[in-house]
């Protein structure tokens, strides 16, 4: 069982950069960003992108994978929320260490190629905007985040 939940996760957390991917592209960030025509984001900026972006969460993904919300937070930072929703942190054969190593190793390093060249994000990159993913398990909780600067990106 332990096996299978392992392959279960990281095949679920592969699922989750397509999902960043499609999460990018369905919500059009670039045109609306675009829609404010300013040279320089900032905060307040980011919460009318984040709200104008929420009209069109929560959705399911696939069969494990909710986008929940996105939140403009301080520091010129957009946080995507994600729900893992046959996943419970409490389970006895949940290994939170897998899923960090999974994440470290593979999910972030393609989450930043896809910034590097998603062009409808291109307006957050020029404004220096970091990223935040956060994955929860069925109940809320969260279960692990990461975060990308544009040092990381750039």
């Amino acid at each position: 069982m332990e096996n299978k939940r392992k392959f279960t996760f990281r095949n679920i957390m592969i699922a989750i950069l397509a999902v960043i991917i499609l999460t990018f592209v369905r919500l059009g960030i670039d045109e609306i960003v675009q829609s404010f025509k300013t040279p320089k984001l900032d905060d307040s900026k980011l919460e009318e992108i984040a709200r104008e972006a929420n009209e069109q969460f929560p959705y399911m993904l696939d069969d494990e994978t909710r986008a929940d919300e996105v939140k403009a937070l301080p520091g010129k930072k957009l946080a995507y929320y994600y729900s893992l929703v046959n996943f419970d942190m409490d389970e006895d054969d949940f290994d939170i260490d897998y899923l960090i190593e999974v994440i470290e190793e593979e999910v972030i390093p393609m989450t930043i190629d896809e910034i590097k060249a998603n062009s409808d994000i291109k307006s957050l990159r020029d404004n220096k905007v970091t990223f935040v993913f956060v994955y929860r398990d069925m109940y809320g909780r969260e279960m692990a985040s990461f975060e990308l600067t544009h040092e990381d990106y750039r």
